[in-house]
């Protein structure tokens, strides 16, 4: 995680990933693990980290690369419980619109995410008799 990201961006980062874990109300389990596995990653504490104004945190990410990594990761964070709510979804709109990415962009990012998790699913399937 910390080759995407500068020290700056990663903080930022893990301010965006609990407010969009926190978009439809409640933090799932699934995304506390989430959560709890990019603290073990970067190092920092998600529960310690303080919350800034969106706007404010979304100036952090300066190269386009930075931009669409953090739409991924939402977009993840997002889809991992098997409910990627109305509010995550206009939530990551909202903060590709800021990023300026092209709701086209975040479509793509959405349908891959979405590939990449029937495919682990269909891969543990195949483990079961």
């Amino acid at each position: 995680m910390n080759a995407l990201f500068s020290q700056d961006e990663l903080i930022s980062f893990t301010q965006l990933l609990v407010y969009i874990a926190k978009a439809d109300g409640n933090i799932t389990n699934d995304e506390e693990i989430f959560l709890n596995d990019f603290s073990k990653q970067s190092g920092l504490n998600w529960k310690n980290i303080k919350e800034r104004g969106i706007e404010e945190i979304l100036c952090d990410f300066k190269e386009f690369s930075s931009r669409i990594s953090v739409i991924q990761e939402l977009v993840k964070l997002s889809m991992i419980d098997g409910d990627y709510s109305e509010p995550e979804r206009i939530g990551i709109f909202t903060i590709a619109k800021l990023l300026l990415i092209p709701e086209e962009k975040v479509m793509q990012i959405e349908t891959w995410v979405k590939s990449g998790i029937d495919w682990v699913i269909e891969g543990q399937q195949l483990r079961i008799a």
